[in-house]
């Protein structure tokens, strides 16, 4: 009953048929915080709607959430948009990470994973600012770095 409540206060919000069914099926369980949950439903409904597999979409989902949910529940900073943005993109790149390592069959994910994250994010948030080039030429550099790297050993 509480899952079909929740269901319906989301469809009235204007929300799609997959957002709120997702919404609706994390919070009666109760395990996770509200924020948590609209932010994993927005998530795995946009990997959905990308063309993404459920699998993709709950691991990218639930890495978004973590992190935007760290972010907002912290008192006083929940509208700092820097942090919110830096918590997207670090799920951006864990989920690209992730995605290498699946496809690859990467041996040390966590090692591989924690390279390709910091490398991410230097590039992205250099402090003079974004190379030159597409987003798909500069995340192609930065897999090549992260792969040279992890060869290294």
């Amino acid at each position: 009953m509480e899952y079909a409540k929740l269901y319906k206060i989301e469809l009235a919000k204007g929300k799609s048929t997959l957002y709120a069914h997702t919404f609706s099926d994390i919070m009666v369980g109760g395990n996770y915080h509200k924020i948590y949950c609209k932010e994993y439903s927005y998530a795995y409904e946009q990997a959905i709607l990308n063309g993404k597999n459920e699998g993709y979409a709950f691991v990218y989902a639930d890495k978004y959430a973590d992190l935007l949910t760290d972010i907002k529940r912290r008192a006083g900073i929940s509208e700092d948009e820097d942090a919110i943005e830096f918590a997207k993109e670090k799920a951006a790149a864990y989920i690209k990470a992730w995605e290498y390592i699946t496809e690859h069959k990467v041996v040390d994910r966590n090692r591989f994973s924690e390279i390709y994250e910091n490398l991410h994010l230097n590039t992205y948030f250099a402090d003079n600012g974004m190379p030159n080039g597409t987003l798909e030429e500069i995340d192609k550099e930065i897999l090549e770095k992260a792969l040279l790297k992890y060869n290294k050993l």
